[in-house]
């Protein structure tokens, strides 16, 4: 199922390799790299899924993460980190990240977690 997809990362260059991954497969993306910026686009336009980093300027992912349920709770999100810190993807698994992925991950296990994220039920 082909996705329109927000990607939110302070990282420019992870931008480009995961937009390009995704898009090779057929889903559609708009990028980001900062919290305020994402938030804004999803006020104007429709996504199917969200992919955001945790460390990156404010909003941060986390309270980001807080936004998407309270504003939007059906828009499903995956959280993705380089943090060493292994309780901000625990963070985001309680409230509410589909998928989460700690950084360096492979294009396979995104386009897997993309797969699960929109497959999965809402709740």
């Amino acid at each position: 199922m082909a996705a329109h997809i927000l990607i939110v990362d302070d990282n420019s260059e992870l931008i480009d390799i995961l937009r390009d991954g995704l898009e090779r497969v057929g889903h559609s993306c708009e990028c980001t790299g900062d919290g305020g910026t994402a938030l804004r686009m999803l006020e104007q336009g429709a996504f199917d899924l969200v992919i955001s980093d945790i460390v990156m300027p404010a909003p941060d992912g986390i309270e980001l993460s807080r936004l998407f349920r309270k504003e939007r709770p059906e828009l499903p999100f995956i959280v993705i980190s380089g943090s060493t810190n292994a309780s901000y993807l625990d963070v985001a698994r309680r409230l509410g990240a589909r998928q989460v992925l700690a950084k360096p991950f492979t294009m396979d296990e995104l386009l897997q977690a993309v797969d699960v994220a929109l497959q999965a039920p809402q709740g």
